[in-house]
């Protein structure tokens, strides 16, 4: 909290520590800008203590950080799609897909989305990418 000066940004400390305790998430707004930052706390199952593992270190206009991969934000957003039926989510998906296809992993996007009962999402993520007949949630090709 110290790291964000109260005169330049918006950051609520009891959301903050709801976050922290319920593992969700809250943000800090850049007051000049208007930009929001998303602070999301990991959960503690398997996927979520994975996903951290796989974060890959960043540099981002001179200051170094932690993002997610790919194939784990897409896990994430199919996650937030389901739980908000939010279209907006299943186009991020199908953008990712789209344009880091050569590059997915997805023998480990396949394997979460059964683990976590996203394939209603996956498909149709997929099928607005324009690639459902060539990959399937159950890591087979589709027809």
């Amino acid at each position: 909290m110290r790291e964000f000066p109260q005169d330049k940004y918006y950051v609520s400390r009891e959301a903050a520590l709801q976050a922290y305790g319920a593992e969700t998430l809250f943000n800090v707004i850049d007051m000049d800008s208007g930009w929001k930052i998303d602070f999301i706390m990991r959960k503690s199952r398997p996927f979520s203590t994975g996903e951290f593992g796989r974060r890959k270190q960043a540099d981002l206009f001179g200051a170094t950080l932690y993002v997610a991969s790919a194939e784990d934000v897409i896990l994430s957003k199919l996650e937030w799609a389901k739980l908000s039926e939010s279209e907006r989510q299943l186009h991020d998906v199908a953008g990712i897909v789209r344009t880091q296809r050569d590059s997915l992993d997805f023998d480990y996007i396949n394997h979460w989305v059964v683990s976590l009962a996203l394939e209603t999402q996956w498909q149709s993520a997929q099928a607005t990418a324009g690639v459902a007949h060539v990959l399937s949630a159950t890591g087979e090709p589709g027809p």
